[in-house]
């Protein structure tokens, strides 16, 4: 609902603009003389859930007598964990970023939340949780590589 009246205030907002452009300057409105519009977002995301979103592309421009239409081309984004939600419930775009805190770093824009602690040897775990809530935590022993090619292992640390 929220995006619906958000798309139709965009459209009021860009007729009003043109409007105002007629005024101010009778050839923008003239289908001879020279048009200057007021460029529309190229994107607008209309809808969006955890791991998909639907965008429309809006582009204005001008029949034959000079009337100004809209069309609208709309796809959907899928990818998994594109979106989370956030405190107050809204999905929006997932950023697979660690921001630094003083005890260690944190991924906290994203489906699931991590928690690194600063030195991975102290008694602090590091926590995952999950989108339902659930809460994993891990005490790292070591840190190895595997080469599955091979299937030589190496101990990192």
């Amino acid at each position: 609902m929220t995006m619906k009246r958000d798309l139709c205030g965009l459209i009021i907002a860009y007729f009003a603009s043109c409007a105002a452009m007629a005024q101010n300057n009778p050839a923008a409105v003239s289908p001879s003389g020279p048009m200057v519009a007021i460029p529309l977002p190229s994107q607008i995301i209309s809808d969006r859930g955890p791991h998909w979103q639907t965008v429309q592309d809006i582009l204005p421009y001008q029949d034959g007598q000079g009337n100004w239409l809209f069309q609208t081309n709309t796809y959907v984004h899928l990818e998994p964990g594109l979106n989370y939600r956030t405190s107050g419930g809204i999905w929006t775009n997932a950023v697979a970023e660690f921001d630094l805190v003083a005890q260690g770093a944190v991924a906290s824009r994203g489906q699931h939340q991590v928690t690194l602690p600063a030195n991975l040897n102290s008694s602090q775990p590091v926590t995952l949780v999950q989108p339902d809530g659930k809460t994993i935590t891990s005490r790292p022993h070591g840190l190895a590589y595997f080469d599955a090619s091979t299937g030589e292992a190496v101990l990192v640390a």
